[in-house]
């Protein structure tokens, strides 16, 4: 493994097979930790704890999420998600797959049932789709906005049931308006612009 590492993030998740936590960095191949082994998810493997991986998998992803029992990765424009309810899977022919965003993926996070992402210029979200079993059936992508993106990856926070992150010209949530399906992409740092403003200048946003 690289040692040359800027950042580790991580999450936990169950999928009805106990607790895990994934953990990316950009750099290395993802790796699943299930309190007593790690397994590497790896593109030339096939699947399943023994061979964990396969070739839908991005090998050195920076951001990941959990949306509708999957595993989503992510890295340049290639967002890719593993097998229903299966982390160690990621073949097509076990529900596997993925998806190309226009540009740079800087962020994915789920909100209201929807899984966003987040270019530096454009914002899109990817629908899931369940059987009449509940099961996954495959996933739809969505544009949001084509003129507004986050600059900071590490920026996009949760607050008050909103999902915040910074764009060029200030703060802005991901929110749910009163009608179905409408997402709120106002500015909500008007107040202390000037501050923001010098920030988003002055910092190296990555």
């Amino acid at each position: 493994y690289s040692t040359d590492i800027y950042r580790v993030r991580g999450l936990s998740f169950n999928f009805g097979i106990g607790n895990h936590m994934v953990f990316v960095d950009g750099v290395n191949k993802a790796v699943i930790y299930n309190g007593t082994n790690w397994y590497a998810l790896d593109s030339t493997n096939t699947g399943g704890t023994g061979d964990p991986g396969g070739d839908q998998v991005v090998d050195d992803p920076i951001v990941v999420a959990v949306f509708k029992q999957s595993l989503f990765l992510a890295r340049g424009a290639i967002i890719s998600y593993s097998a229903p309810t299966d982390p160690f899977t990621w073949t097509t022919a076990a529900g596997g797959g993925q998806q190309i965003f226009e540009e740079e993926v800087v962020n994915i996070k789920p909100f209201r049932d929807r899984l966003f992402v987040w270019g530096s210029g454009k914002i899109g979200e990817i629908e899931g789709f369940v059987d009449s079993s509940g099961n996954n059936s495959g996933f739809l992508f969505n544009a949001v906005t084509g003129n507004l993106g986050c600059i900071s990856r590490d920026s996009l926070i949760e607050v008050g049931g909103n999902l915040l992150f910074m764009a060029p010209d200030g703060i802005h949530p991901i929110a749910g308006t009163q009608r179905n399906d409408d997402i709120e992409l106002s500015l909500l740092s008007e107040n202390i612009q000037s501050i923001m403003d010098n920030i988003i200048d002055s910092y190296q946003m990555d």
